[in-house]
């Protein structure tokens, strides 16, 4: 068999250069880790923290009532942050985006969380308090709408209110406790916003049975004004406050006072305790006189309260027939847009059989648990930094195909000077592996000889020369074709990754 020579060097330099550095490849790869990455961002996590709320059994065999209860959800309004436009817009947008999901994700497990009663907290919108019933007001100082009637706003605000929490039952009960941001606080509240609330949602004071357990709601941010008609529901109600042998349990939007050392619990998450404080239409704690009268006219076992917005247990001593305790939870709020890096919300399973002889609730009449969704926030800064990283690898396969691309170049001008690496040889008989490796022979003599006879110093000063001009052509190429070349890369995975986040925004709005 004849030998027959190698392939000339000029040959070998045809090979593609796609074959070497796959911006193709990389590209896909992107495009499908940024669609498992919005996925999970999207749906999986909001999936699995809606999975790990349950509620609690304690005793097997007893029939139970179940209830949420949702603290401040505040939705969020122009009275928010007065801000404007699409900035607005969004705000409202991703804010109930996130209540709706984590509402909906919690109630589609309804076969292991039946609810039968969904309380909310108070504090239902933001700025209910601000729209006024008058005949019209001007409301283009907080936002781009229009002079239109405040009682108009309020009603589109309640339903907006509506639509985010959606009953999973026709028989499921809901009932809404009054808030600051609902009615004022004191001498804020008038007359005309306590119809209001309760034409649209329900009274805020009420005396009512649940899972054979008591319940009071009381309006506690009328309470202080020195108004007798804004105090005249509470009031009454409080006058109507009789002893039962069900135990029973107190709802008040503000929490009740204590203590400023007080401390509320490993599950808080701000660093600090609640402590008294006040402003403008709101006051932080009851005063410690009210706070007293409260428990030993209601004389509650259990008190779920609001408006701090982060968890907080307590216990609060008082004197009502002898020495009495009661548990105080502050419910965590509902929402992302309220200074909470992680809402929540409280499960609570009531079970009081009526045949032995109505223990209290030390005996295990009632479980909660409190389950925590996710962080929006860190969900954002999270798609920041995989973005930075896309970023970064298609820099730096743009640099890997820069620089191979200029080898190329300069080999080319170089024939006779270098030899490739053997991977980049197209394959070739195995009997020929030897010319394959021999990229320095040519078809004639001549060429032979006039290869071998180049010194090594020739040789290494070649080379030299050849690595400065391939390193100058790469940062040429760079500085030329850098922006466009990211900018079409970039473009590519964004073709994939925007429509199917919005695809995915779409879908937990109308799902």
């Amino acid at each position: 068999m004849s030998w027959s020579p190698g392939p000339r060097r000029t040959d070998i330099l045809r090979v593609p250069l796609r074959l070497i550095t796959p911006r193709r490849n990389i590209a896909s790869v992107l495009k499908v880790a940024w669609v498992i990455v919005l996925w999970i961002g999207e749906v999986g996590v909001f999936w699995r923290a809606a999975a790990k709320c349950q509620f609690p059994v304690h005793l097997d065999g007893v029939p139970s009532h179940k209830v949420v209860l949702i603290g401040d959800p505040q939705i969020t309004d122009p009275y928010s942050y007065h801000r404007r436009g699409v900035l607005q817009w969004v705000t409202e947008f991703y804010s109930d985006l996130y209540m709706r999901r984590n509402w909906r994700n919690l109630m589609k497990r309804r076969k292991r969380n039946r609810v039968d009663t969904v309380i909310f907290m108070g504090d239902l919108m933001d700025g209910g308090r601000e729209w006024e019933d008058d005949a019209y007001v001007s409301i283009a100082d907080v936002s781009d709408l229009v002079i239109q009637s405040g009682c108009q706003r309020y009603l589109e605000e309640a339903k907006r209110f509506k639509n985010l929490f959606v009953a999973p039952r026709e028989d499921v009960k809901f009932i809404y406790m009054a808030g600051n941001h609902d009615l004022g606080f004191g001498n804020g509240v008038t007359v005309a916003r306590q119809d209001r609330f309760a034409a649209e949602f329900n009274l805020p004071n009420q005396i009512f049975d649940m899972g054979n357990h008591s319940v009071v709601l009381l309006d506690t941010v009328s309470i202080t004004s020195q108004d007798a008609n804004v105090r005249a529901a509470v009031e009454t109600l409080l006058n109507q406050v009789q002893d039962t042998q069900l135990p029973r349990i107190l709802l008040t939007h503000v929490p009740l006072w204590r203590d400023d050392a007080t401390d509320c619990g490993p599950l808080r998450q701000a660093s600090d305790t609640i402590t008294q404080g006040n402003g403008y239409q709101y006051q932080n704690l009851m005063d410690a006189s009210m706070s007293t009268r409260l428990l030993t006219t209601v004389k509650p076992d259990l008190v779920f309260s609001g408006d701090n917005h982060d968890y907080c247990e307590i216990v609060h001593s008082y004197q009502a027939n002898g020495e009495r305790q009661a548990t105080e939870i502050t419910v965590p709020t509902f929402s992302m847009a309220q200074g909470l890096l992680r809402p929540g919300v409280i499960l609570l399973t009531l079970q009081n059989p009526l045949d032995t002889n109505a223990p209290s609730l030390a005996s295990s009449t009632y479980s909660r648990s409190t389950c925590f969704f996710p962080d929006q926030v860190n969900i954002f800064i999270n798609y920041a930094y995989i973005a930075l990283i896309t970023i970064i690898i298609i820099i730096l396969t743009l640099l890997r195909r820069h620089k191979t691309q200029n080898v190329y170049r300069m080999l080319k001008r170089n024939n006779n000077a270098f030899r490739l690496p053997l991977h980049l040889l197209p394959r070739r008989d195995p009997q020929n592996s030897v010319a394959e490796r021999t990229l320095n022979l040519h078809h004639n003599d001549s060429d032979d000889e006039q290869a071998s006879d180049d010194s090594d110093d020739g040789f290494s000063a070649r080379r030299s020369r050849f690595d400065a001009r391939a390193t100058s052509g790469i940062f040429v190429a760079f500085r030329k074709e850098y922006w466009a070349l990211l900018l079409r890369d970039v473009s590519e995975v964004a073709a994939v990754a925007v429509p199917f986040y919005v695809f995915l925004l779409v879908w937990n709005r109308f799902r």
